[in-house]
């Protein structure tokens, strides 16, 4: 085996611009981050040689896994390290300017130019449209990420090409030498359709030929100078099944089913003219690619496979029926001749460094060939037999689909999707025999999920993986297979095409044996080493979807889930498994079970939307532990996956309607639910496979993987979406969080993913956290602190700062008890400054009075709530007294308000105000005069006279003033609720009653005519009246 070198791309950050919450500016407003980046990818989907390239110059070869192109380096160790290129779908070219600047790219420039005038169909240079940049421009999943289809290495390895498959591809050109990011492609080229079919590099690198799929059916030919712009400069139609395509010098050949062609981009086609001076359709450097068939005589059933180019005038091309043909362009001839003839069908070809070429057969033969033409006679070679029975490749037979040369050793990739490393030892002058030295491991049908390896010793699988058809292979950290296992799964013939599949697994402590279960129910137990059945039984009836381990009390048990809504609980003792329970209370399928850390709880999910907690009960006949129903917990969708959280007492469970739930096990509550959504609109998706994981500065992280977009996404517990990435390119089946020391002392822990995918292909994802720098303005205290520790810059300065609170208690208890002597009472007295003026409700105050027509600034509640504004729009009422022009108004209760003439005015009555206040009863008639009051009641014994009120107001005045020194003398006490509101109440009623009291009309005994005048002109006593009447109207405002 050879050690894996560890490569990483790029960090990459959340494409998603995610929409910040309001932070408090108390608080830091930096945030950590989470970010993906692909660190080592395993397996490949190379199927052909068309998806292979190899350059012996930089002794690295290319091939594509999934999304991405994996650029291998070996070295003469047979070291291998690796880089990962491939774009995203939003990628927009970079080509390299003179002088590290930015450019634009020619042939985009030029598209849009033509895109309006194009006279072909969508993807040719005729009719190329605008919006081709880039990506596609739907925002389908499927148009997410796409399978490389094909890959060219250019010579010395400066450029690397990759196409893609679906509709509307692109061609990536990436800059291998240059120090540039593999994400970012120098020149993007959508011209095709639908699906790149091949990509090829002319000798020198200034030439690259794209070849799209049969439904495409267009050839393109492109110019590239050195800092990676591409310009079109011939194309034409090619709408046969090509099985090669290769550079011969300044010739492209193309084989396949029955043809063999030839493209010369420098000839010029007769329609253009004889001196090639006519402009051609597109733009004036574009010319119609010319091309000439061979002729293939008695080959012509034949279907050619592999072009290898010898010279700038020769190749050797095979085919499927094992002849070996040399093509002869010298005099532009294209003459084909057969050189040998082989007993398999070739499927890939390579020039090796003696001059030989080296071919490899559909059983799995790789042989060498000589060319020497000297030693070969001048009539052709023919076979007996027909190409039919010849051709065909053995079902089940692994062989190789692509090989190439490298310095030290020759490599090949099979039709399982491994590559080996070859020794070639020479037998003859004409023959050479190849020996594997090591080989990179892969599946070679879907990968159905992945396990982690607990305690694994150094050097150790730490993780393993299986496949569809029972294969089992545990990898180390560097990528290198530490042990491969199959499964026997058993078939039955008349299971309507149900093929037994290999669905689950699980590891015993000591990593020795492993449980698996397939899709006919059997449980096993094999041992890892010699791969031997320990036991095997039929526990379910139908497929096993889970299996869970657990070590109790020295004992091993073994739960096992099915689709026939039971759940099996076994212990292992004596190599054997035991059925203890059978627990059958789901009334759907079961789809996950799993045990708690500690083993004294049984967890399951089902398909009926339910997860059931059961706990552990010890039963001491039996001497094993019983589960019985401890809660049971109904979510609104089935649940699809489960996963227990850094905290042993949660777990986290993603359902089927999108949805990802945070539960705590022990009391079955749902502690939070957030959708599996992003910030550009998207739908949300199912995750199919979850994990929980520390994020190292907060709270955890929910990563799980989305079958039905093939992404993997990086969720808060919160539901902010942190990172997604694509790579895959099938159904991403399972996801795996691995843990290690990245220190020799054990301190800080890194975090990576594994997700594999039906695809055949494992991608090992770098989590990395990241912390945005802090883009802050420097204080000045700061800088001046940067003093010696003894200097008063040093220290923070000195700030002692008193609340509004203390500053109003501390003025309460300042005042004098003389400033009750004052004209104008505390009470009335305007706010001291910044303090705030409370608003209490109307409900806590009463109901207001109905006021004296002489002061409209105040009217009833019900003309109150009719008219809002009314109160702003009514003069003061010392205005009132002054301006005789203003007559007082009454409007009526139960009618509109609107405007009353002076001749209609009617007397209109005060109402009582408090009870400790007299009603004043005063009108005035259509003459002016004033009307003689009512006879009021004697109040406590007393007649309502002048004296009687003076003793009365003397009495209140000393109550009220030792009640105030009695508060200003004593600690706060707060009284209650209920006092409190009707002690103010009454005070604001008593304030009210003596301003209108002091705005009544005076007594008839006084002198009429100075009555009149005061009413009608205004009074010398009422000048001291409106800086009350102000401080009444500023506390009927807050009331």
């Amino acid at each position: 085996m050879i050690p894996h070198a560890r490569a990483s791309t790029p960090s990459r950050p959340s494409p998603i611009t995610r929409l910040s919450a309001p932070r408090s500016p108390t608080k830091s407003s930096v945030k950590s981050e989470l970010s993906l980046s692909l660190s080592h990818i395993i397996g490949s989907t190379c199927s052909s040689s068309l998806r292979f390239s190899l350059d012996a110059a930089s002794s690295s070869f290319a091939y594509a896994a999934g999304a991405a192109v994996v650029l291998a380096t070996v070295d003469p160790d047979l070291h291998v390290e690796q880089r990962f290129f491939r774009a995203a779908a939003q990628a927009v070219a970079r080509p390299m300017a003179p002088g590290g600047g930015i450019v634009g790219t020619p042939i985009r420039e030029e598209m849009r130019r033509l895109g309006g005038g194009g006279r072909g169909r969508e993807g040719s240079p005729f009719g190329a449209p605008v919006e081709m940049e880039g990506s596609p421009v739907t925002g389908h999943a499927k148009d997410r990420v796409k399978a490389a289809t094909a890959v060219a290495l250019a010579r010395g390895g400066k450029w690397l090409a990759v196409g893609e498959t679906g509709y509307r591809p692109r061609v990536l050109v990436f800059a291998v030498t240059e120090k540039k990011s593999t994400e970012q492609p120098v020149a993007i080229l959508g011209e095709h359709s639908f699906g790149v079919q091949a990509v090829a590099w002319e000798g020198e690198g200034t030439l690259l030929a794209t070849l799209g799929t049969v439904n495409d059916g267009f050839l393109f030919v492109w110019g590239m100078d050195e800092a990676g712009r591409a310009t079109l400069v011939a194309s034409n139609k090619c709408t046969n099944i090509v099985r090669d395509m290769k550079w011969m010098g300044r010739c492209l050949v193309t084989v396949g089913t029955r043809f063999v062609k030839v493209w010369r981009p420098d000839e010029v086609a007769p329609s253009m003219g004889v001196d090639g001076e006519k402009e051609g359709l597109s733009h004036p450097g574009y010319k119609p690619l010319v091309g000439r068939n061979t002729l293939l005589a008695d080959m012509l059933e034949a279907t050619f496979t592999v072009v290898v180019p010898l010279s700038d005038t020769r190749a050797v091309i095979c085919s499927d029926a094992g002849d070996i043909c040399i093509l002869d362009d010298t005099d532009k001839q294209q003459r084909l001749t057969r050189i040998a003839v082989e007993n398999f069908a070739i499927t890939s070809a390579c020039l090796a460094e003696d001059g030989q070429v080296v071919v490899t057969g559909s059983s799995g033969e790789i042989k060498a060939v000589g060319l020497s033409i000297s030693k070969r006679s001048d009539t052709p070679v023919t076979r007996s037999g027909t190409p039919s029975s010849r051709r065909g490749e053995q079902r089940g037979q692994v062989y190789p689909v692509a090989i190439g040369q490298l310095p030290y050793t020759l490599v090949t990739v099979d039709n399982q999707h491994a590559a080996h490393f070859h020794t070639t030892k020479a037998v003859s002058a004409d023959a050479s025999s190849f020996s594997r030295v090591s080989s990179l491991a892969s599946h070679s049908d879907a990968i159905l999920g992945v396990r982690i390896i607990r305690d694994s010793k150094d050097g150790g699988p730490v993780f393993a993986t299986w496949s569809s058809g029972g294969s089992i292979i545990g990898w180390t950290n560097d990528g290198m297979p530490s042990f491969q296992l199959s499964v026997p799964l058993d078939q039955v013939d008349d299971a309507y095409e149900l093929t037994n599949e290999l669905r689950t697994l699980a590891f015993f402590p000591g990593n020795l044996v492993v449980a698996t279960g397939d899709r006919y129910g059997i449980l096993r137990v094999v041992d890892i080493e010699g791969g031997s059945t320990k036991f095997a039984a039929r526990a379910h009836s139908s497929e096993i979807t889970g299996i869970s381990v657990t070590q109790s009390r020295q004992r091993l048990y073994v739960a096992t889930a099915s689709r026939d809504r039971t759940i099996q609980v076994f212990i292992w003792k004596d190599n054997n498994l035991d059925l203890v329970q059978t627990l059958d209370e789901h009334a759907g399928a079961v789809t996950q079970v799993a045990f708690s850390e500690d083993g004294k709880r049984l967890l399951s999910c089902s398909a009926d939307r339910t997860m059931v907690i059961r706990e552990g009960v010890e039963d001491e006949e039996e001497g094993a532990t019983l589960f019985a129903i401890a809660r049971t917990v109904t979510l609104k969708a089935a649940p699809i996956a489960l996963d227990f959280a850094a905290n042993t007492d949660q777990v986290v469970v993603s359902t089927a309607d999108r949805l990802v739930c945070l539960i705590n096990y022990q009391n079955g509550r749902i502690l939070s639910t957030f959708k599996t959504g992003d910030n550009e609109g998207g739908d949300p998706v199912a995750l199919s496979s979850i994990v929980h994981m520390n994020s190292g500065t907060g709270p955890g992280v929910v990563a799980g993987v989305a079958s039905a977009d093939k992404s993997i996404r990086m969720y808060s517990e919160e539901g902010v979406l942190l990172a997604r990435d694509w790579g895959h390119t099938e159904g991403v089946t399972d996801i795996a969080l691995l843990t290690r020391s990245d220190g020799s002392d054990g301190g800080d822990v890194g975090q990576r993913l594994v997700t594999v995918a039906a695809d055949g292909t494992i991608f090992v994802w770098s989590s990395q956290t990241r912390k945005p720098a802090i883009n802050g303005v420097v204080k000045m205290e700061d800088v001046l602190g940067a003093g010696p520790s003894s200097s008063p810059l040093a220290r923070p300065p000195l700030r002692k700062v008193i609340s509004h609170s203390e500053m109003s208690r501390l003025r309460r208890s300042m005042v004098s008890p003389s400033d009750d002597e004052s004209t104008v009472p505390t009470a009335l007295k305007s706010p001291p400054p910044g303090a705030l003026r409370k608003r209490p409700s109307r409900l806590s105050v009463g109901q207001a009075p109905k006021l004296n027509p002489t002061s409209p600034r105040y009217s009833t509640p019900r003309e109150s709530s009719r008219s809002p504004t009314l109160r702003d729009r009514s003069p003061s009422p010392a205005r009132s007294l002054h301006s005789p022009s203003r007559s007082p108004v009454k409007s009526p209760d139960k009618t509109p308000r609107r405007r009353i003439s002076q001749v209609n005015m009617r007397k209109q009555e005060v109402p009582h105000i408090g009870p400790a206040a007299q009603s004043l009863s005063r009108g005035v008639d259509s003459t002016g005069t004033i009307s003689e009051p009512a006879k009021t009641p004697e109040v406590n014994g007393l007649e309502d006279s002048a004296e009687g009120r003076t003793e009365r107001a003397e009495a209140l005045i000393g109550a009220l003033r030792r009640y105030r020194s009695e508060l200003c003398s004593s600690p706060p006490r707060k009284l209650s609720s209920q006092v409190d509101s009707t002690l103010r109440g009454e005070l604001e009623s008593l304030l009210r009653a003596m301003s209108l009291q002091e705005m009544a009309p005076v007594e008839r005994s006084m002198e009429p005519k100075k009555t009149a005048r005061d009413v009608t002109r205004g009074s010398e006593g009422a000048a001291d009246v409106p800086e009350v009447l102000e401080s009444v109207e500023e506390r009927s405002e807050i009331i």
